[in-house]
């Protein structure tokens, strides 16, 4: 069976390998060499947001037509096992943050979806569901 990064190199355009290449060095880079630090602190990988969000990757899956990258699964997936395999704590999020951006996609109206994807590729904005932070969520609530 082929490797992952040999099927994306097979499947992707340039822009994308492009993509998922800055995701491999951030990950191999700096992720990796923080990931200790943010499990020792169980705390959020504000840093890994602070590159990522340079990079412009904060926007990947935001469609085009809002300023976005517009990536499609295939490069999300591959941008995703790279952030991953540096830093599995933005891994997760980075997926968290991804999923609401394809809710929005797809229930959002276009008013909502100019403010919030805007707010992403112009502010560099990070988005979570409700359900996932406990400070703001119903989930601890009826325990």
């Amino acid at each position: 069976m082929a490797a992952v990064g040999e099927l994306l190199r097979e499947h992707l355009a340039g822009d994308e390998r492009t993509w998922v290449a800055s995701a491999r060095d951030l990950a191999q880079g700096r992720f990796r060499q923080r990931a200790d630090l943010f499990d020792r602190e169980n705390r959020f990988p504000t840093e890994n947001y602070d590159d990522l969000r340079a990079a412009g990757l904060l926007g990947l899956t935001v469609p085009r037509e809002f300023g976005g990258l517009g990536a499609n699964a295939v490069t999300y997936v591959g941008v995703l096992s790279e952030i991953s395999k540096g830093c599995a704590a933005t891994g997760l999020t980075f997926n968290m943050h991804c999923a609401i951006v394809d809710f929005l996609t797809q229930i959002a109206s276009e008013e909502q979806k100019r403010r919030y994807f805007g707010e992403i590729v112009a502010d560099g904005a990070i988005l979570a569901s409700i359900p996932s932070e406990p400070a703001s969520s119903f989930r601890d609530v009826f325990k």
